[in-house]
C-alpha cells in the first residue's frame, strides 16, 4: 500500500502518477537512456523497470522537480 499518491489527467496522453519515491521498490529499475525536458518541471530522467524475465522500457520517470521536492524533505 503506498501513501497518498497524485494524479495528473494528461488530455490525450494516459494519466501520470506521482508516488512517493518511499513507496517505489526502485531495486527493479534499470537506467535509461532516454531524456525529456518539459519547461515546468526541467528534465526528466527514465527507468526501466525488469520483473522476473519481463522488461517494461521507460516505464518510471524522475523529474527534476519532483528531485527537488524530495531532497527537500
Amino acid at each position: 500500500m503506498t501513501s497518498p499518491c497524485s494524479g495528473l489527467p494528461g488530455g490525450c496522453l494516459p494519466p501520470r502518477y506521482y508516488l512517493p519515491l518511499a513507496d517505489v521498490r526502485t531495486e527493479l529499475f534499470r537506467s535509461s537512456k532516454t531524456r525529456t525536458h518539459c519547461p515546468y518541471k526541467g528534465t526528466a530522467t527514465y527507468w526501466s523497470v525488469v520483473v522476473g524475465r519481463t522488461g517494461h522500457e521507460d516505464l518510471a520517470a524522475l523529474e527534476a522537480a519532483v528531485r527537488q521536492l524530495a531532497d527537500h524533505r
